[in-house]
């Protein structure tokens, strides 16, 4: 009798390991397709609604930069949304955006293929290149020129 409580007991063990080896892994996974998808679709909404400092916060290293420097960078992404509004506006202005295509490669870059739609019933597709910070947790986009 004592050998089956003590089997029953290692079993039991051993399941409650398992458990928490399980909800471990997951809980630090890194990032999700649907992480990626999300962050391209929030960052697409607020480029065409000219939300400046949305598409601000998805910008990293911000904190090695001037606030001269930060002022302009703002200031020439506002012109830059300001155009790309009145595109949107010239098709009967945005309908609606939504990832199809995700991507990632092997040197950590995440592309997420997203189509925006207007009222006209013409559509773009575009291409939103995101980096997983693993620090903070989150996505930001990825500089263009690396």
């Amino acid at each position: 009798m004592l050998p089956t409580i003590i089997s029953r007991a290692r079993k039991a063990l051993l399941g409650l390991i398992l458990a928490v080896a399980t909800v471990a892994l997951t809980a630090c996974g890194g990032p999700s397709e649907s992480d990626a998808k999300d962050t391209a679709v929030k960052v697409m909404t607020a480029m065409y609604q000219q939300d400046v400092k949305t598409v601000m916060s998805y910008i990293p290293d911000q904190e090695t930069m001037g606030s001269d420097e930060l002022k302009m960078a703002e200031s020439k992404l506002g012109s830059i949304l300001a155009l790309q509004a009145k595109r949107a506006e010239k098709k009967g202005g945005l309908d609606k955006i939504e990832a199809f295509k995700y991507t990632s490669t092997e040197q950590g870059d995440h592309i997420v293929t997203v189509r925006i739609y207007f009222k006209d019933g013409s559509y773009d597709a575009e291409d939103v290149k995101l980096r997983w910070d693993e620090q903070a947790e989150r996505f930001y986009l990825q500089n263009q020129n690396k």
